[in-house]
């Protein structure tokens, strides 16, 4: 019994963790591009990057990604961007209903991400826990699609899902990836089998 906080607070560390990184990055993506769109129907993101390029590039932030937001010879790719880019790109539109909620999911995503711990106390989880489903509830409203809703309601209760422990370690493995970027994929083959790597890409994608 006295290891099972330490545990759970892994538990909590992880579950936020792949909350943000995956329906929050999700549907923060898709309120970013239905804002672009509303900002100027028709308008494409490399439109809207381009129109603010001057000011993005005098940000630390703008000069640290640009070779996301501007990539040589191609269009940028949502896909490659984090929930950090999408949160920094967000200030450049007309503010929404998920526009309150921004600050502290950037917030909770820079401490998850610079946790030398990996562990968030029960206390502080119910907190975060909430501020994630104010944003979701909000975004969804914003959005207002019914497949999608079910879509991100799905994968959120997916993560609250009791966790097994040889899942949890490839859990682990990855916020390991998640917290200092670093590929440590092949530590992960020949450890765990084909069926728990491929829950790994689902839930680290």
């Amino acid at each position: 019994m006295a290891c099972s906080r330490p545990i759970e607070e892994e538990e909590n560390f992880t579950r936020l963790v792949l909350l943000i990184t995956k329906p929050c990055q999700k549907l923060l993506r898709a309120c970013f591009e239905r804002s672009v769109q509303a900002t100027s129907p028709g308008q494409t993101i490399d439109v809207f990057l381009n129109n603010n390029r001057k000011s993005i590039l005098q940000t630390i932030h703008g000069k640290h990604y640009k070779a996301k937001y501007f990539p040589q010879g191609g269009a940028t790719s949502l896909d490659d961007w984090d929930i950090l880019m999408l949160c920094h790109m967000a200030t450049y539109l007309p503010p929404t209903v998920i526009s309150p909620h921004l600050p502290a999911i950037k917030e909770m995503r820079n401490t998850m991400s610079h946790s030398t711990s990996g562990m968030v106390p029960s206390n502080e989880y119910l907190t975060h826990r909430k501020q994630i489903q104010d944003f979701i509830d909000a975004g969804l409203n914003y959005l207002n699609v019914h497949t999608f809703r079910t879509e991100i309601s799905e994968e959120v209760r997916t993560i609250e899902m009791p966790i097994d422990s040889n899942t949890f370690e490839v859990f682990k493995l990855a916020l390991n990836m998640f917290s200092h970027s670093e590929c440590i994929l092949q530590e992960m083959q020949g450890k765990f089998n084909s069926t728990l790597l491929d829950m790994l890409g689902k839930y680290t994608m």
